[in-house]
């Protein structure tokens, strides 16, 4: 599933990030809470998977480096 790759992308790159000794990172996640969006029924288990690292989480509609990673990808 693309989805949960780019969540365990994200919370590869936050661990780089922590092992480069920075702290309070906040991963921002490309999905979206309201339950009229696909994305939604994936939303409690993505959040808790990076809550459960110990990683702060934004998702949409304001979680602004999702909003613009598809420019990118």
């Amino acid at each position: 599933m693309l989805l949960q790759r780019e969540v365990l992308q994200a919370l590869e790159i936050a661990q780089m990030v922590g092992d480069m000794g920075f702290e309070n990172i906040t991963v921002h996640l490309d999905i979206n809470p309201d339950d009229k969006y696909i994305s939604n029924k994936f939303y409690k288990e993505f959040v808790n998977m990076v809550k459960g690292r110990g990683y702060k989480c934004i998702t949409k509609p304001d979680a602004f480096a999702a909003s613009i990673a598809d420019m990118f990808t």
